[in-house]
């Protein structure tokens, strides 16, 4: 019998009252056997599942509904779960769920549940016992129609146990390495690798472990199998150390293995593989992390490769596998139009605009750089490679030296959005400079030629147009990353500050060894593929890619979390959900692998925010702005969470950082006329988005700015022209907000043959429960907006709307009802 069958017999050599089994699917046990009947309806085993992984802490009444039965109005589902309740007191004893005003929790002296023994095992630090009780993935098989949110929750779950379950084997097989207990370290690496088998890392693991118990044509066998799976799942190579490795073993010798005096193979090394030293650098964090590892679960397609998203599907049951896959499947992105495929050419479009205004007028004063706070913008280095493809290594090292020097607190690095309007442009080095309010200008070209790689940079200062500094990189591709270290050192030496002095971070996020795998990063991360759904497609097929050379690449990962959120934008609800759960994995993961990634943190804010989590939004927020000042887009989605949770001074402050690092952007301008709306400062909000006026296509949010500014200001016409267009274009939000101005306008015809479409849509589960609140607040009935506020709480839409729809409905606030929401959501009063 292996390892973990010996474990599993030893450790489980007890009979509780009842045992309920989570891990590897879903069943109620008694001492005689399983039990059947109305307690282990789905239900029933969900409310367990969730009870068991609350354990202690319990969960409230209003948030087991909100998981379990979204779909219902409250009273309704507060029946049903009583009903739950009930059923299951009467099946397992009225002990086994204990009350505590309204929290429910699960007795664990009378119901057992194995994932609450596997968390204690961990917690413990009893690793051999925690493999002993994972018996697969948790809830394997098992799915909860028409309940998205406990879906999630499950992804999220599966995830966290999957991952402790991989370090806990690790931990075991490294563990019987230090005992030079050969045997035993390849048992539990197999285990390991069988968990995960298309983890390149992994995969080098076991093979050093098959090659230090003396079984080279072990480990080339393993070699060949890893290499025959990547190749058929995903068509891409092993890592080079895989290959590099498995080179190795076929040309060298062979050395017999040393016997060790208790007869088990050993060669006796004082020392572990070289490996060891990779994978303590590359390792997620321990189990006691803060921030549990999010690694995605998806499961992979069945007979299919990621290159071909045809056959993906939407429902969630076919995202679970039986082992956690280092890659997330997407559903496929919807082929609707949709208005974010338009964002990077309207951000170009608009900078064009921007800067004709700059020339003209003042498009915003910036305060001119001063000695206290230096400025610089990064210009995109010219691609001077034969293939054109490698305009994304150009664009990527560019992105990477804004990012690396942001980490030197006191130097103002102007955001990417600003740097790259300026790409190709022949302008006279002081009107670049004094366009963006900097100091001083970084400029290059790349050129790369086979695995060699030259980088040639100058620092200019804007005064006069002389060059400060100047170096000729000549490297090899695999060195990129130290060239970008050197060159932000040498700008950071010559303008008298310290990269990382103020965040005391590394200097540089942490890189993958696999150049393969950067490069494909580099790629997906290029800025023209959210120009439409194919170019988003190929996008995650990089990132996808790039993670299956070195799953433990997090940039990689961030990148993964970026897209789908971007799918999610303006994807229909269900599978919009489904991307943001995708997106918050993924991100989750990245978190885990290098907590200094400041694009993880912030596609985790807002995911938080969108789920109304805002106290986890705000930490994630902050955090990535602790490590990256100079992402604008961070403080635009500060501004949204600032305003709903009662604090506009503030959020005005991060929408003018946003503008000043990102001049010309036009989502910068938006979210300044936002900040400035949340604090009645009307007229100055409309006279920002003057200037977004010559943008086409138009920025979509603001016309629901525009609009609201109208309102706030009694300006019904101008507010229902605004949204018009974009009403007509099919935008249900834009259709609730121009039934609700309609109505306060005086049209209330209009308003309810709105009002009668979106509900139609919702009955037919096309449309959002926030959509028709809005048109019932517009109305002035109360009780049916307070009702269908709860809906769209639980329906997610509410999140959604924080994009769109900012600080409303004055008379609604006054009424207590929407106090005692606020109070729900953790909001502040206004």
């Amino acid at each position: 019998m292996n390892t973990v069958g010996e474990l599993r017999l030893n450790f489980l050599n007890r009979q509780p009252i009842f045992v309920l089994k989570l891990l590897g699917g879903a069943s109620l046990e008694a001492r005689d056997g399983p039990i059947a009947g109305r307690a282990t309806q789905r239900h029933r085993l969900a409310l367990l599942a969730l009870l068991a992984i609350y354990g202690e802490r319990g969960q409230t009444r209003e948030r087991l509904m909100a998981y379990l039965w979204p779909e219902r109005d409250t009273e309704h589902a507060r029946q049903l779960l009583n009903q739950a309740v009930h059923s299951l007191r009467k099946t397992l004893g009225q002990a086994a769920l204990l009350s505590a005003g309204d929290h429910l929790r699960l007795n664990p002296e009378v119901v057992s549940a194995d994932v609450a023994e596997l968390d204690g095992a961990l917690a413990r630090g009893n690793h051999g016992a925690a493999a002993a009780l994972y018996r697969g993935p948790f809830l394997d098989g098992f799915f909860l129609p028409e309940a998205p949110e406990f879906e999630r929750w499950t992804q999220g779950e599966r995830d966290r146990l999957a991952t402790a379950y991989a370090q806990a084997l690790e931990a075991l097989a490294e563990a019987a390495e230090r005992e030079r207990d050969r045997g035993r370290a390849v048992e539990w690496w197999k285990t390991r690798a069988a968990h995960d088998p298309y983890d390149s890392r992994v995969a080098l693991r076991l093979m050093q472990a098959l090659e230090a118990a003396g079984n080279r044509t072990g480990a080339l066998q393993h070699a060949g199998i890893h290499e025959r799976l990547l190749r058929a799942e995903f068509g891409v190579e092993p890592a080079a150390e895989v290959l590099a490795l498995a080179e190795r073993l076929r040309r060298e010798p062979a050395v017999r293995a040393q016997p060790r005096p208790d007869g088990e193979a050993g060669n006796g090394a004082a020392a572990l593989p070289p490996a060891a030293r990779w994978r303590k650098e590359a390792s997620p964090p321990a189990l006691g992390s803060t921030e549990p590892p999010g690694a995605a679960t998806a499961a992979r397609q069945s007979a299919t490769s990621p290159s071909s998203t045809a056959d993906t599907t939407l429902d969630p049951a076919a995202h679970e596998s039986p082992a956690p896959a280092p890659l997330v499947t997407a559903p496929r992105p919807p082929t609707r139009p949709r208005p974010a495929v338009w964002y990077s050419l309207a951000v170009f479009l608009l900078c064009a605009v921007l800067i004709a205004i700059w020339l003209g007028r003042t498009l915003r004063s910036t305060p001119p750089p001063t000695a206290r706070e230096p400025a610089i913008a990064v210009l995109p280095l010219a691609n001077h490679s034969t293939d054109p493809r490698d305009a994304a290594l150009a664009d990527g090292m560019t992105e990477e030296l804004i990012a690396v020097l942001a980490r030197a607190g006191s130097l103002r690095v102007v955001g990417s959005t600003s740097a790259f309007a300026f790409r190709n442009r022949q302008l006279d080095v002081r009107r670049i400079a004094d366009s963006l309010g900097v100091a001083h200008l970084l400029e290059g070209d790349l050129q790369k030629s086979g695995s060699r790689l030259r980088v040639r940079v100058r620092l200019l200062d804007a005064r006069d147009g002389s060059t400060r500094w100047s170096e000729t990189y000549d490297r090899e591709l695999r060195d990129v990353f130290a060239v970008q270290d050197d060159i932000a050192r040498a700008v950071a030496r010559e303008l008298g500050l310290r990269l990382g002095a103020a965040t005391g971070t590394p200097l540089r996020r942490r890189p993958t060894r696999n150049v393969a795998a950067y490069e494909l990063y580099l790629r997906g991360s290029d800025r023209f593929l959210i120009r439409s759904d194919s170019g988003l497609r190929q996008g995650l097929e990089f990132f996808r890619q790039a993670i299956a050379l070195d799953s433990t690449y997090a940039a990689a990962w961030a990148g993964l979390a970026r897209m789908y959120n971007v799918l999610s934008i303006d994807a229909p609800g269900p599978v919009r959900t489904q991307y943001r759960a995708l997106a918050e994995e993924a991100a989750r993961k990245a978190v885990a692998l290098d907590d200094s990634l400041a694009e993880a943190h912030q596609t985790l804010g807002a995911i938080r925010m969108y789920r109304l989590d805002f106290t986890s939004a705000e930490q994630h927020l902050t955090r990535a702005l602790a490590l990256d000042p100079s992402r604008a887009l961070t403080h635009e989605v500060m501004v949204r969470l600032l305003l709903w949770t009662g604090r506009p001074a503030e959020a005005l402050a991060h929408a003018e950082r946003a503008l000043e690092v990102d001049p010309l952007s036009p989502t910068a301008h938006a979210e300044l006329a936002r900040a400035l709306l949340g604090t009645d400062r009307c007229d100055e909000a409309l006279a920002e988005l003057e200037k977004l006026s010559g943008l086409r296509p138009p920025l979509v949010r603001a016309a629901f700015i525009a609009a609201q500014c109208y309102a706030h200001k009694g300006r019904w016409p101008e507010a229902i022209a605004a949204l018009r267009p974009q009403a007509e274009r099919g935008d249900r939000q834009a259709l609730g907000l121009l039934g609700y101005m309609l109505a306060r306008a005086g049209q209330r015809e209009e308003a309810l043959r709105i009002h009668a479409a979106l509900l139609e849509e919702w009955r037919r589960g096309a449309g959002e429960a926030f959509e028709v609140a809005l048109v019932y607040a517009g109305l002035g009935d109360l009780d049916q907006t307070a009702t269908w506020f709860d809906r769209a709480i639980a329906d997610r839409s509410l999140g959604f709307a924080l994009m769109r729809v900012g600080p409303l409905f004055n008379d609604v606030r006054g009424d207590p009802r929407f106090e005692r929401l606020r109070e729900r959501l953790g909001l502040q009063r206004r």
